[in-house]
């Protein structure tokens, strides 16, 4: 499937570097260029509460070397950048710290796939009785996370509703959780950190952004000012897919502008 993707952003990506990815580097690369994207940022897992965080570790510095090494013979198609989204910071964050402070990368989502002592939020079972205190807790975790602030980019807020969604007879009320969701928000908007629009739930039967429009709205409102778009591929079939829809919604929400990081350092696009 081909997508509109012309001048657009795509940087939350993954390759076989991530447990989950299934692409070469290379092929990601080529994919960019044939969509003419403008920039495309390669962003493997590191998940730092990892058995194996060495081996992951390593993993992440050759998806960072592939890139940069690809970098040049794509220049003239697209911008190739090399990021990492690191999952669960605070549960490890002295060696999170370390590896963020030894790699330079271009950009750094941060995100949260599972609570300390819990599986990823895919793997849970969800009743209608259970799903609240899952929340509950994701949100309080997530503040902790933002707090910390190692990262350019909060990933998929509100991600458990991804599964909730195919589990549960029907969605959970949010409205409990808006004081929460309103401090993480406020400390991101405080601490100049971007909002990602992770357009994963539109090709699925979820059919929405992760955070959907009302939390990007919430967030311009409470003093936002960068918001950063990602497809979250893990094939070279999903890279773009939903990012012109990403993109509107982004203006519907009231942002003139996408970001995204070089060496860390935001780069703004107008749209």
């Amino acid at each position: 499937m081909d997508f509109d993707c012309k001048g657009l952003l795509d940087i939350h990506v993954h390759s076989v570097y991530s447990f989950d990815g299934r692409e070469q580097v290379s092929d990601i690369a080529l994919r960019a260029g044939q969509l003419a994207l403008s920039v495309l940022c390669l962003t493997d897992h590191c998940e730092m509460n990892s058995d194996d965080l060495p081996a992951v570790e390593d993993k992440i510095l050759r998806s960072v070397r592939e890139m940069r090494s690809l970098r040049e013979k794509h220049s003239e198609d697209v911008l190739l950048l090399s990021g990492i989204e690191m999952g669960q910071g605070t549960q490890n964050p002295e060696e999170a710290k370390r590896f963020l402070d030894a790699v330079p990368f271009d950009f750094v989502i941060g995100s949260l796939h599972n609570l300390a002592g819990e599986e990823d939020f895919y793997f849970l079972k969800y009743t209608p009785e259970n799903a609240p205190q899952y929340l509950e807790r994701y949100f309080d975790e997530l503040s902790a996370l933002v707090n910390w602030g190692e990262f350019d980019a909060l990933g998929h807020m509100t991600y458990p509703l991804r599964y909730m969604s195919q589990q549960l007879p029907k969605m959970p009320d949010m409205r409990p959780y808006q004081e929460k969701i309103d401090s993480i928000l406020h400390s991101l908007a405080n601490q100049n950190k971007a909002l990602e629009i992770n357009t994963s739930g539109l090709r699925t039967a979820y059919e929405n952004t992760f955070p959907g429009i009302e939390y990007l709205r919430r967030f311009k409102e409470l003093g936002g000012k960068m918001v950063t778009l990602g497809s979250d591929a893990h094939t070279v079939a999903d890279i773009g897919s939903g990012i012109r829809a990403g993109a509107e919604i982004a203006k519907q929400a009231g942002f003139d502008q996408l970001t995204y990081f070089v060496k860390r350092t935001p780069v703004f696009v107008s749209m």
